[in-house]
């Protein structure tokens, strides 16, 4: 069951049988591996989110999950950004769903280096 790491915590994904592991691990691979200070759930087992329709679907639930760990721990924007390529300087955009933030980030991230098109 891969451990994905990111906001300072982790979660567990049971991928069951409608996810893809190698479209997975390929779309998560930055998540994969343990980064230095995490959160570790107050030293409890990480929870674990059961993978059901599509990777989209699958991202929004581990998302989520991510993000109510940290609820009141961390400012967070519902938001989406880029990055320059070489300089890294980044750009965040933040505003209600459904108002064209991933469409943007789909259409920036042809020239600049996608960062998220969810959360900041």
């Amino acid at each position: 069951m891969p451990l994905i790491h990111a906001l300072g915590t982790c979660v567990h994904v049971d991928l069951g049988e409608d996810i893809d592991e190698e479209e997975f691990t390929s779309a998560w691979s930055r998540c994969l591996t343990p980064a230095p200070g995490l959160r570790a759930n107050d030293s409890q087992d990480p929870p674990t989110v059961t993978a059901r329709g599509s990777m989209s679907q699958v991202t929004q639930s581990i998302t989520r999950e991510l993000i109510s760990q940290r609820r009141a721990e961390l400012l967070m924007l519902h938001a989406g950004a880029v990055s320059h390529p070489e300089t890294g300087a980044s750009i965040a955009y933040a505003a209600p769903g459904g108002t064209g933030k991933t469409t943007l980030t789909r259409r920036l991230a042809k020239t600049y280096g996608y960062l998220t098109d969810e959360t900041v």
